[in-house]
């Protein structure tokens, strides 16, 4: 399922120098702090340059993870008066362990940790790692790097479609459904999903059309086919 990223096997360590990653797109989001609330749609926000201002979604915004006091956070705002945001991203709710059913590997998980300061792990991955992390233009970039003689250093990139305390669903070339894990936590596969791996992984069902952004649902339609969505 996860053709991008190939997820499974064990974890395992590079031997090649860091990788240098070039945007050759100009990055139109806002990153600073969320300092106070005012509602579930308004914030101040401490720029990291260091202005404040307040700021509230748009009617048509998306919005990733919630409007949290002394959380980071990205936006884009509209091009009104720059006090409107047109996308929200929680960047500190994306930090933590994110794991899936490890589709070569029954009753395992697999996946990836985000840490703060752009960091990376992978999580049960032998053939590749995850070593850093951003937010570019309103999607989450995941820097790859393959174990010595696999392959060349790629950068996943991802439209984060919703993201809860628990939960984060991705859009890229393959969609993914992680679940946050706790401290603790095992990775084995049957504490968190009671399903059979060998279907593979997909939305969960809490997930619908109105979540999916226009032009990115799927032709196959599995985005809302029961048969196919679960959920821990």
């Amino acid at each position: 399922m996860l053709a991008a990223c190939n997820f499974g096997g064990n974890e395992g360590s590079s031997t090649m120098a860091p990788m240098v990653i070039i945007d050759t797109h100009p990055d139109s989001m806002f990153y600073g702090l969320c300092i106070e609330t005012r509602g579930k749609d308004s914030l101040l926000f401490l720029a990291d340059e260091g202005d404040t201002t307040w700021l509230h979604l748009a009617d048509d915004a998306r919005k990733a993870g919630y409007i949290n006091a002394d959380d980071r956070v990205a936006i884009i705002k509209t091009d009104k008066d720059g006090s409107e945001i047109s996308l929200f991203i929680n960047v500190s709710m994306l930090m933590g362990e994110w794991v899936q059913p490890d589709p070569l590997s029954e009753g395992s998980l697999t996946g990836f940790m985000l840490a703060e300061g752009g960091a990376a792990q992978s999580i049960n991955i032998s053939d590749r790692n995850h070593d850093n992390w951003r937010i570019v233009n309103g999607r989450l970039l995941l820097d790859i790097s393959y174990t010595e003689g696999f392959g060349q250093n790629y950068t996943d990139t991802f439209t984060i479609t919703r993201l809860t305390t628990d939960t984060l669903w991705l859009q890229g070339s393959d969609r993914m459904f992680l679940h946050r894990l706790r401290s603790g936590e095992s990775t084995d596969i049957s504490s968190y999903y009671a399903v059979d791996p060998s279907l593979g992984m997909d939305y969960s069902p809490e997930l619908s059309e109105q979540d999916i952004p226009e032009g990115e649902t799927s032709p196959d339609g599995m985005f809302y086919d029961t048969e196919y969505d679960v959920a821990p």
